[in-house]
């Protein structure tokens, strides 16, 4: 008989569009890392113009990593395609994808994840995220406060966790997200054709459809900051995250308008249409009182979303502060 191979408890799949080789490295020394927690790497690429997958493919090499897994495309089809794809060639019980650039926050992420997914059983976690930007070799750090309210999914207050995701858009940030595959994979094919780049945006579906996310109190994540499509301020960035708020809210409205929260938060997704940023923002201070004491609530949790802890890039003699 052959040897049995190891299911991988974990599928981590590397996000890459024209990235750049140092936020891929940096991203894949943060997995690689990875202690106590057997995991699996899938390299998943939308159409990238440049040598990003070779530089993936020969980095991953040169640790002596051979059994990743790659997916590219031929043309680009958008986050949501490109990870719903990775998923059908994914094994681990649970899925964190992550874009290039960002990283796991230390060596037992994955370990503790796992282990809280396992005990608790949500379709989807998340934990504390630290914003860092590097430039010319100087780290500088903040503590991202999203979702706002995080005393609700503290304290697993459902009907607040409803009220601030699905009414007052108090979103989790989708690069702090950790799932449970199989039902990641089934619930991400609503969005298919309909939403290309706001993966994100499945928070809401989950909740419609009772699942529980639950909120793991430790580090798990750095983000880097300015590079995504939700902290980018390019022209072209807000016309591709408008055109997925218009096609989501359609999808919503056509599939859950029977639904108090969805009827009550197709508010916001009017508002959130409008381009100019200080009208739309003036239309939702204006319009939801709600969200501006969900917001005023988040101020005095500051202390919550605290990371005291030190990882991989306050450890690295490579950067300085």
């Amino acid at each position: 008989m052959g040897a049995t191979v190891e299911t991988p408890k974990f599928s981590v799949i590397l996000l890459t569009y024209n990235s750049d080789d140092d936020s891929i490295k940096m991203t894949i020394d943060s997995i690689l890392k990875q202690k106590d927690c057997h995991y699996e790497i899938i390299i998943a690429d939308d159409a990238s113009q440049n040598d990003c997958v070779k530089f993936a493919k020969s980095y991953l090499e040169e640790c002596k990593v051979k059994d990743y897994k790659f997916l590219g495309h031929e043309e680009n089809v958008g986050t949501v395609r490109n990870i719903y794809d990775a998923l059908q060639k994914a094994a681990g019980r649970y899925v964190k994808c992550i874009g290039a650039g960002d990283m796991l926050f230390d060596e037992y992420v994955l370990n503790k994840v796992y282990t809280f997914m396992r005990f608790r059983k949500p379709t989807m976690c998340f934990g504390k995220m630290k914003g860092y930007t590097l430039d010319e070799g100087r780290l500088s750090f903040t503590d991202i406060c999203l979702p706002y309210d995080i005393e609700a999914f503290v304290s697993e207050d459902i009907k607040r966790i409803r009220r601030n995701i699905i009414v007052n858009h108090g979103w989790i940030v989708g690069a702090d997200m950790f799932y449970d595959r199989e039902r990641f994979s089934k619930l991400l094919k609503v969005l298919v054709g309909r939403v290309r780049y706001c993966e994100d945006f499945l928070q809401l579906i989950l909740l419609l459809y009772g699942d529980e996310i639950l909120f793991i109190d430790e580090p798990v994540v750095y983000y880097e900051m300015a590079n995504g499509i939700s902290t980018n301020t390019a022209s072209q960035a807000t016309s591709r995250m408008m055109e997925d708020v218009k096609a989501f809210s359609k999808l919503l409205m056509d599939k859950y308008s029977k639904n108090y929260y969805v009827r009550q938060g197709d508010r916001m997704f009017t508002w959130q249409k409008i381009e100019n940023t200080r009208l739309r923002q003036i239309k939702i201070f204006l319009g939801n009182q709600n969200y501006v004491h969900m917001l005023l609530k988040s101020r005095k949790q500051r202390d919550l979303y605290a990371i005291t802890e030190k990882g991989f890039l306050e450890r690295s003699e490579e950067f300085s502060e």
